[in-house]
């Protein structure tokens, strides 16, 4: 085994980095290099790490000419020390060897949509269309459910808010026939007129409210016909008995 040394003089030549310089600066690091010549029968066969180790060697000096014969494997490194040059402890450097690794660019991908295929065109417009078509669907059937006869009223809290039958009967009991027959005319074109400007209404529901007002209005008007042609008014029975009660007791003071 034979080995180089340098020793750190004045006119020692320093080698930084693959380069040689002149020392012109003080407190450089000194890379020592140690040539080892190892003989090829007390070596196993080299693997493939040492192949790679020894081309990439080769590239970092720079050495073109190919191995030497298989009699005997050259092995060279380049040793990391640390070497004081002004003795000081302190400025001590170090360089690290083996090859220098790059990180590798890779092509980034390119952003965007993908291509798209025949089967996507118009796609956008049809589903508007199927949307379109299915809220249509859904109002013609409430709008049959709404006026199906056998329907029940949602009770909510607006429906229940509003007075009773009863409670409205008890106010038109005083009223004759022509009166009542003048209250119902009146509410039938207050629905008329809120079904013709109603915006809120669809179509259907304003011919409805339309035909159950004059059916209403018809009613009456042929009930007060009857009441009138018969004279067999329950008002008036109820009136006449109201009118006799109150003149029962004049009759009586009267007689006394």
């Amino acid at each position: 085994m034979a080995a180089m040394v340098a020793a750190p003089t004045a006119e020692t030549t320093a080698i930084t980095m693959g380069r040689a310089k002149k020392k012109a600066i003080n407190k450089q690091p000194l890379v020592v290099l140690h040539r080892i010549t190892i003989p090829s029968t007390s070596l196993p066969t080299p693997d493939n790490s040492i192949r790679v180790e020894e081309a990439s060697n080769a590239e970092i000096r720079g050495n073109l000419v190919p191995p030497e014969p298989p009699s005997q494997d050259v092995i060279d490194f380049m040793e990391t020390e640390t070497v004081s040059v002004d003795g000081d402890a302190s400025d001590e450097a170090s360089i690290a060897s083996g090859p220098v690794s790059f990180p590798v660019k890779r092509k980034r991908e390119k952003r965007g949509r993908p291509l798209t295929t025949h089967e996507y065109v118009g796609l956008a417009e049809a589903k508007r269309k199927f949307l379109r078509l299915e809220m249509e669907e859904l109002e013609v059937r409430t709008v049959q459910e709404l006026m199906d006869s056998g329907a029940s009223l949602k009770k909510t809290r607006a429906i229940m808010a509003l007075p009773s039958v009863e409670e409205l009967a008890a106010g038109m009991a005083e009223m004759t026939p022509d009166e009542l027959r003048k209250k119902i005319a009146s509410v039938m074109m207050r629905v008329e007129h809120v079904a013709s400007n109603s915006s809120n209404l669809v179509g259907p529901f304003k011919n409805d409210l339309r035909i159950a007002a004059r059916n209403v209005n018809a009613a009456a008007l042929e009930l007060v016909k009857r009441s009138a042609a018969t004279g067999k008014d329950s008002w008036w029975m109820r009136e006449n008995a109201r009118l006799r009660g109150r003149g029962l007791p004049l009759k009586k003071a009267w007689k006394q």
